[in-house]
């Protein structure tokens, strides 16, 4: 299981040259079930407002 914060949906939202090209294949993986993650209440209302 993984932890996702703020920055995450962040670099995905701004490209990121770095850490934005991960952000599909995290979702791939959280979408299979191959992967598994958490978040708080400000992450995903910080996420909501991109």
């Amino acid at each position: 299981m993984i932890c996702l914060d703020t920055n995450v949906p962040v670099y995905a939202v701004e490209n990121h040259p770095m850490f934005g090209p991960a952000w599909p294949k995290i979702l791939e993986d959280l979408e299979s079930g191959r992967l598994e993650a958490a978040s708080s209440a400000l992450t995903l209302a910080a996420a909501h407002e991109l």
